[in-house]
């Protein structure tokens, strides 16, 4: 979904350990978490870190962005909406979002794409999901 080129730069904001940004390219994609443990984990991995609040920043443009936001309290609108701004011009943003987002407008101005709702896809959890592609 994501459609990475040979030469797009990528973004995982808020990458845990590495979940996303294991299937990403090596050499061309940036990790940003929070957590000092989780950072030592994608270091482990050969990932490239930021140890930083995704939402606090500011890190150039990327051409893919491919996110799990934290859902909780709806905090995954506030990390959608501030990785958004780091796409570059003709980017492509792909996030794993709450059932509850879809359909809504939630990065106006640009063009988006829904999945269907997926439900019990990870263990341990009954949350149901939608894939977005933002361009």
């Amino acid at each position: 979904m994501a459609d990475i080129g040979p030469t797009d730069l990528c973004l995982e904001p808020s990458a845990g350990i590495g979940g996303l940004a294991d299937y990403l390219p090596f050499g061309r994609t940036v990790c940003v978490e929070v957590s000092p443990l989780h950072c030592k984990v994608l270091i482990a991995k050969g990932h490239q870190v930021f140890e930083a609040d995704f939402l606090a920043w500011r890190g150039g443009l990327y051409d893919r962005i491919v996110m799990n936001p934290p859902f909780s309290d709806g905090r995954w609108q506030a990390h959608l909406a501030h990785a958004a701004t780091l796409l570059a011009p003709g980017g492509r943003l792909v996030a794993v979002l709450p059932a509850s987002a879809n359909g809504k407008d939630v990065l106006p101005g640009r063009s988006l794409t829904w999945s269907r709702t997926y439900s019990n896809e990870f263990a341990g959890t009954s949350v149901s999901v939608v894939l977005l592609v933002a361009q």
